[in-house]
């Protein structure tokens, strides 16, 4: 039997790191409070993936790491937590890039940074859960979900601090739920679904215990908020794990749970199906940033509806489809409007040999053209002879665009960093004179009116 490697961190695991993460881990430190990274930071670099979240957990309270760190602020009720804002760093983009990355505004906006106080196991207060009573690291790891985002990592000297056996389950390539697995997914029925996400993500298996109360418990997504499911579906799509993880929904019936309409929708009809599948396998190789809003995910999603024709099996119902599955994910009425727009902006140039799809070089367009282009670009990757020629043509349109979009970014990015650069700036309406006072001098006396002679000459000169 071939032996496991133990999960070691990489040699310049510091350079993975969001430097302010580590500012703030180094101030908190010097101030003599045990701070840590924490979750899924620590899992990724430990699985040799590319780290995206850099939460912090700490020892101290809130109002402490509000009074030490700059630009942070408490929110929550349920837990107070502590979010630090800071400017985002500008990676090097290659120019050749098409969907740069997209800040509101023109303007690079603020990461956030969550800094946990640690945690222990909530308390009755009167006749509610107090969620605000804290203990130490041992006590906050037995309060998350799985094992492997349960491990703590000290970023000054890279020792990692695991209570709950998770660097074993890593070594296992294993996902196991903290405590009882049942009652953890009725704690939280959104654990159901980051179970999937993160098994599919990292090529883990489930552990046993953890599948059997997965499989058992599938019913209490239907009592879980639509947001939250909304935006676990989001994560599926955004992080490339959408094919795999909505096969194996469907493959447990958990779809009925999360959206009787879709469930029933996609058992009663093969070919929509088959394309659902297939149109998440085409999100999974385009590279999706939520600066660029939620709607071209949501299409992708949607996409086989819009392939149902009134006289098809369920074409009837598309209306009704549509709405229901709408209403279970939560999608806005701007949302709406975006994905109305790609649609109606596909339907233009499907079958047309020549097309001119007008770009405009504006702010208020640029989002539109953005969401419209990573459909089409999408699209193109699993549907070829639909899609392959007009994004051959809008591709040859679309680069220049997307060069001046990246130039834009980076000379707002440099302003900002300058501290030179304040976003847009209102427009002053300029007030007119009152009655009976006209244009003025700079000393103050009245100006003399211009006779049309030497309005003349002054243009002449």
């Amino acid at each position: 039997m071939k032996k496991r490697k133990d999960p070691a961190l990489p040699s310049n695991f510091k350079a993975e790191i969001d430097h302010d993460a580590l500012k703030i881990i180094k101030t908190l430190q010097k101030n003599g409070i045990e701070s840590y990274i924490v979750g899924g930071c620590v899992r990724d670099l430990l699985n040799g993936s590319q780290p995206k979240d850099f939460d912090i957990a700490t020892a101290a309270s809130p109002q402490k790491v509000k009074n030490l760190i700059v630009r942070s602020f408490i929110i929550g009720r349920r837990f107070r937590i502590v979010v630090a804002k800071r400017k985002p760093s500008m990676s090097e983009i290659p120019d050749g890039v098409l969907f740069p990355p997209l800040f509101k505004g023109g303007k690079p906006s603020d990461k956030e940074i969550q800094i946990t106080t640690f945690r222990r196991a909530p308390e009755m207060a009167g006749d509610k859960i107090n969620e605000n009573v804290f203990g130490s690291a041992k006590d906050d790891a037995f309060r998350r979900d799985f094992t492997v985002n349960g491990l703590f990592l000290d970023p000054s000297n890279g020792r990692i601090v695991d209570y709950v056996g998770g660097l074993e389950d890593m070594k296992k390539k294993q996902l196991r739920i903290i405590g009882d697995p049942m009652e953890r997914f009725k704690e939280d029925p959104i654990r159901i679904l980051r179970a999937l996400r993160f098994a599919v993500r990292s090529q883990f298996s489930l552990e046993e215990k953890t599948e059997k109360a997965l499989r058992k418990g599938l019913y209490l997504l239907g009592e879980a908020k639509k947001e939250r499911v909304r935006e676990e579906i989001l994560k599926f799509l955004k992080e490339g794990t959408a094919s795999e993880g909505f096969e194996r929904l469907y493959a447990l019936g958990a779809w009925k749970y999360i959206s009787p309409t879709w469930e029933d929708f996609l058992s009663k009809d093969d070919k929509s199906r088959a394309l659902f599948f297939e149109s998440s396998g085409a999100v999974d190789k385009e590279h999706w940033d939520l600066t660029f809003g939620s709607a071209p995910l949501l299409y992708m999603f949607l996409y086989p509806l819009t392939q149902i024709t009134p006289d098809s099996k369920n074409g009837k119902n598309i209306d009704k489809i549509l709405q229901a599955v709408a209403e279970d994910l939560k999608i806005s009425k701007l949302e709406k409007e975006e994905i109305q727009f790609i649609h109606t902006s596909l339907k233009s140039i499907t079958g047309k040999a020549n097309w001119k799809f007008p770009l405009q070089q504006k702010e208020a367009h640029i989002l539109r053209h953005i969401q419209f282009a990573l459909v089409l670009h999408s699209l193109a990757l699993f549907r070829p002879k639909d899609y392959g020629s007009a994004w051959k043509n809008f591709e040859t349109e679309w680069r220049p665009h997307a060069k001046w979009i990246l130039a834009s970014l980076r000379k707002s990015h440099e302003r900002s960093q300058e501290g030179g650069f304040r976003g847009p700036q209102s427009r002053k309406r300029r007030r007119s004179p009152r009655r009976g006072q006209g244009p003025r001098n700079h000393d103050g006396a009245p100006r003399a009116p211009q006779t049309p002679s030497s309005s003349t000459s002054n243009k002449d000169s």
